[in-house]
């Protein structure tokens, strides 16, 4: 299973792949960080009213990804941030992952305030300076400064 199949509008087949997955091998980093992205993607546009059962499981899914590969699930981190209105753990997570190896898969600093999972925090300052420094990082083919602070795993 991948972004393909929910982006094809097939979420349930992508779900019981993901669970088939992570019964063989719990600790697959991919599974854990693309099953979180899909349950994500079903909170958010979920018109039945159980978006936060979905959540929880996705930060259990991203918790261990986040343990077996620190940085790694840092992304979908700062969206399931945004989407619980913590903004600071929104601009944590962004950080740490355009700081992070995984730097380049990510989207484009101006394709951020397009991402439908950031638009609570899409119109803040702290957002548009953070695309910005990322903006600005792009342009040199860096990464951000990693920075001290934790990344705390409360959303």
């Amino acid at each position: 299973a991948n972004f393909l199949d929910h982006a094809m509008g097939q979420p349930e087949p992508a779900a019981a792949a993901y669970e088939a997955a992570l019964a063989v091998c719990p600790q697959h980093i991919l599974a854990l960080n693309n099953y979180a992205a899909l349950l994500i993607e079903q909170a958010r546009t979920d018109p039945a009213g159980t978006g936060a059962g979905l959540l929880g499981k996705a930060s259990q899914l991203l918790e261990q990804a986040e343990a077996l590969a620190p940085g790694f699930p840092a992304y979908n981190l700062a969206c399931l941030s945004a989407l619980a209105g913590n903004q600071p753990g929104t601009e944590r997570w962004l950080r740490a992952a355009y700081s992070g190896d995984g730097f380049d898969g990510l989207p484009a600093a101006g394709d951020l305030a397009e991402d439908d999972d950031l638009q609570g925090v899409a119109g803040t300052a702290w957002f548009g300076a953070l695309v910005k420094e990322i903006s600005e990082a792009e342009q040199k083919g860096e990464r951000l400064a990693r920075s001290d602070a934790p990344c705390e795993m409360e959303i």
